[in-house]
């Protein structure tokens, strides 16, 4: 196929020597060729740094920044600042990319006429064990056209994570014209999905997987609770402000229980590691959230969602019935 458009692939690097060759080969082996990749080393202190320069002396597309920590939204950031393609992808150094990713969706944008620069594809990515490799995957060219923020935001309850992480996108440059990831928070792509809808002009969603995402003991979003997870909260009162005022009060619901099964997840692991403080933080926000709203929470969490609505202090009783079930 021709490659008129040049993809800047933005890595944020930080210790991650066990995973980075994997991610670096799954872009520089890509079958379309016209990329810019972007290595942000974020001050590692193992031989990721090493590895970023040895590979920038083998192939002219690699740029290397050197910076001190400052963590993943500095370092996307970071790359933003200098990047020259139409189409921008983000890659965790972690993981890696089907090798015919970036062909398959600039064949999307051609078969769409994505031609604004503020358009996103969305694909799909599939959660693999570190030491696991990838099968083979089928490809298709059929993929919808969401056309609207409210589309997208009932694709991301549908699907979940999916749907806010950077990596799993094609994006149009000119979205990041004014646009950067908030720094010093955890969940940034959540914050930023709710920020760069409203200036996305289409939207077109495939179900194709185009990324791996590599599933380890030293992920986030694996780890045991610690106080840095709260930001999780910030980040959801910001959509429900952000779903309020575009009067999208069907998913405004939707994000209640989404909030309140948060709220219930991190404070039975907050309970667990004896976090008081960050305990009562949360039962006050769960007290706020359940005053006069009726939320859809079904399953084994109905009965948690039960006791809150009684008192909130009666959580503790859910929380009791997984430690006896060896839940948590």
């Amino acid at each position: 196929m021709m490659e008129y458009f040049l993809i800047s692939v933005i890595v944020p690097v930080y210790n991650v020597e066990k995973y980075l060759t994997r991610c670096i080969e799954s872009i520089i082996n890509q079958t379309y060729k016209n990329l810019e990749i972007i290595l942000v080393d974020d001050g590692s202190t193992d031989g990721s740094a090493f590895i970023c320069d040895e590979y920038a002396k083998n192939d002219l597309r690699i740029k290397v920044i050197h910076k001190k920590n400052g963590g993943v939204s500095l370092a996307r950031n970071t790359g933003l600042d200098v990047v020259s393609g139409e189409y921008i992808m983000m890659i965790d150094a972690d993981d890696y990319l089907a090798l015919d990713a970036a062909e398959h969706l600039m064949k999307l944008t051609n078969r769409y006429n994505l031609t604004s620069g503020n358009d996103i594809i969305q694909f799909r990515y599939a959660e693999v064990k570190e030491d696991e490799a990838a099968g083979e995957l089928d490809r298709t060219l059929v993929a919808e056209d969401l056309c609207s923020t409210k589309d997208f935001f009932n694709k991301a309850y549908e699907i979940g994570g999916e749907a806010v992480s950077p990596c799993s996108k094609l994006y149009g440059a000119k979205l990041f014209s004014n646009l950067r990831y908030k720094e010093g928070i955890r969940y940034e792509d959540e914050y930023m999905s709710t920020k760069m809808l409203p200036i996305v002009n289409r939207i077109i969603y495939t179900n194709d997987i185009l990324y791996f995402y590599v599933m380890h003991e030293e992920s986030f979003i694996n780890s045991v609770f610690s106080p840095v997870k709260m930001d999780a909260f910030f980040v959801i009162e910001d959509r429900i402000d952000f779903l309020k005022e575009q009067k999208y009060d069907d998913l405004r619901m939707l994000e209640y229980n989404k909030y309140f099964y948060t709220l219930l997840r991190f404070y039975c692991g907050a309970k667990s590691a004896s976090y008081e403080n960050e305990c009562k933080i949360m039962l006050s926000k769960m007290r706020v959230l359940l005053k006069g709203k009726k939320l859809n929470i079904k399953g084994s969490i109905g009965l948690a969602y039960r006791l809150a609505k009684i008192n909130v202090r009666l959580i503790d009783v859910y929380w009791i019935m997984l430690k006896l079930l060896k839940k948590i």
